[in-house]
């Protein structure tokens, strides 16, 4: 197992050199003559069973020791894929509120739009019906006058001309009645376009609107993940500490076995 410095922990026993613990190699171990030299004051532990009673202990310890190392590991990257799925969750918010803006935006602008089409139709309607009313009401005056009246018993058989030309007068007379009334229609027409159009644009609202529930839903999916990625890094901490605690019970062994 390495330390937080990435240096390997380092294990010196009488007689036995320095250990380290790692899986890489093996156990450095002392020569017979250091070994010879600490027995010699021990002659009832002069043979090598307690000294491999402790290596396959320290064996054990090593074994364990490299498997908490290993969970370390894991544990670290774990918690470095949630810090960068933050980092994405945190970006993908910002564009959703983008977004949600510029439709915002968008509605607003086609409102207005909408708004001045239909200001400048009325008026334009309400023009021509004035003007065809205007028409009407001077070619039905001209017919009931007493003028007209005179000129056709005066001049009906002398001006028949005259009275020809007042006949093609009133011919364009209801020719320019009949296209504005033609152009009544269309306009018309082009009021059911724009209602139409309208409701395509209410329709588009509509999606737009479902659009920004849609980036509302994801905004408040992405707290809850934000706020369980929390979690997961806490309880990551939290095994994190165990482990270091675990470490240090097992040093506090190892130096109870030096001990004996």
């Amino acid at each position: 197992m390495e330390s937080d410095d990435n240096t390997p922990l380092t294990f010196r026993l009488p007689g036995l050199g320095v250990r380290k613990a790692s899986a890489e190699g093996p156990p450095v171990t002392a020569t017979p003559k250091k070994k010879q030299k600490m027995f010699d004051s021990y002659p009832d532990h002069s043979t090598e069973e307690p000294t491999e009673k402790i290596r396959g202990e320290l064996d054990s310890v090593k074994k364990e020791i490299n498997l908490l190392s290993q969970k370390k590991s894991e544990a670290i990257k774990c918690l470095q894929d949630a810090q960068t799925l933050i980092t994405i969750l945190r970006r993908d918010k910002e564009n959703a509120l983008k977004r949600a803006n510029q439709a915002g935006h968008a509605k607003v602008k086609l409102q207005d739009e909408v708004t001045n089409l239909k200001a400048d139709l009325d008026k334009l309607k309400t023009d021509l019906i004035v003007k065809g009313v205007e028409v009407v009401t001077a070619v039905e005056s001209f017919k009931n006058s007493k003028e007209f009246a005179d000129i056709k018993q005066e001049w009906d058989d002398l001006l028949r001309n005259e009275l020809n030309e007042a006949h093609k007068e009133m011919c364009n007379l209801r020719k320019e009645k009949q296209d504005a009334i033609n152009k009544v229609r269309k306009l018309e027409d082009e009021v059911v376009k724009l209602n139409k159009e309208r409701r395509e644009v209410e329709d588009k609202m509509v999606e737009l609107r479902k659009e920004k529930q849609n980036a509302v839903n994801r905004t408040i999916q992405l707290k809850l993940e934000v706020a369980k990625l929390h979690k997961e890094k806490q309880n990551v901490n939290d095994k994190s500490s165990q482990v270091e605690q675990q470490m240090v019970k097992f040093k506090a062994d190892i130096k109870k076995l030096l001990q004996l």
